[in-house]
């Protein structure tokens, strides 16, 4: 998936690891809603047992612990993985019903976006090539028409759409791909890529500081225009008293709090100064929410 985005990120994850960008508190917050999320959508289908490697680096047992699972005709695998000629995949749900396999990936979204079919695109060609044939591949998200009014009821919160004929139509990019990605691999020679707009479609490269770091700051390559006359004439409108309004907000994706839906936006604390005069002090008035009211 990385080297769809671009090949010199796929080389730099492969071989120049310690160039990554820090993982600051966003991106942190961002992986561990995602698992929060995929570890509640498991609820759709119960009482599963999990492959899941101990670390990052030892998918190698995921996939043997998914291939003997199998072979024990475990209905449902959580974090199954498979191999396929040097080719990883690992994958959020698996079930077995009715004696045929289906494969479900969960997403943070509430929608279905390119990326995801691109990545279902991959797992069903390493799933479906590694020996197990796949019934269905569908992508488990967020369904944001979703209130939440007690208990969550998580088959009203998630929303499963089958993308296996989207899959397949990417069957043949996918497998050039595979064999472009091989070749750079062994090649080991980092390609030479501008920056551009892939550096931030559809997800921030992991290494924009190491790609960037010779390329000018905005602040350096656009020159400041000031049209200091509209500007007073547009500030000449304005009239007493003039209130400065500041608030933040939070949304999840799991919804927290009675009648508020997935990623809606709630209003947490605001900050409101009033200038009832041009010299005048200006009032201040704020409120901080204690996160249950």
């Amino acid at each position: 998936m990385y080297g769809c985005q671009c090949p010199k990120r796929l080389f730099l994850h492969k071989f120049k690891f310690e160039l990554r960008n820090p993982l600051d508190e966003k991106q942190e917050a961002v992986f561990t809603s995602g698992t929060n999320i995929g570890l509640l959508a498991r609820a759709l289908f119960p009482n599963g047992l999990s492959a899941e490697p101990p670390n990052p680096f030892s998918y190698h047992l995921s996939v043997a612990k998914t291939a003997k699972f199998i072979s024990q005709n475990i209905p449902v695998i959580y974090e199954a993985a498979f191999n396929f000629e040097g080719v990883m995949c690992a994958l959020d749900i698996l079930v077995k019903k009715n004696n045929r396999w289906y494969a479900f990936e969960v997403k943070g979204s509430t929608k279905i976006k390119d990326p995801f079919i691109l990545d279902a695109a991959l797992q069903y060609y390493v799933i479906s090539n590694s020996g197990l044939p796949l019934e269905d591949i569908s992508i488990v998200h967020l369904n944001n028409q979703y209130i939440r009014n007690g208990k969550l009821e998580i088959e009203k919160l998630f929303t499963c759409e089958s993308v296996l004929d989207a899959a397949l139509q990417q069957s043949e990019y996918i497998s050039q791909s595979i064999s472009d990605f091989k070749r750079l691999i062994a090649d080991k020679t980092e390609p030479e890529i501008e920056v551009g707009k892939h550096c931030y479609k559809p997800y921030e490269c992991d290494f924009t500081k190491h790609c960037w770091e010779h390329v000018s700051s905005k602040e350096e390559t656009y020159k400041k225009n000031v049209d200091k006359e509209n500007l007073q004439i547009f500030l000449e409108q304005f009239n007493y008293p003039l209130y400065f309004f500041d608030f933040e907000s939070c949304m999840s994706g799991i919804p927290e709090f009675d009648n508020s839906r997935p990623y809606q936006q709630i209003p947490f604390q605001y900050s409101l100064h009033v200038l009832n005069a041009e010299k005048a002090k200006p009032l201040h008035i704020e409120f901080l929410g204690n996160g249950i009211d």
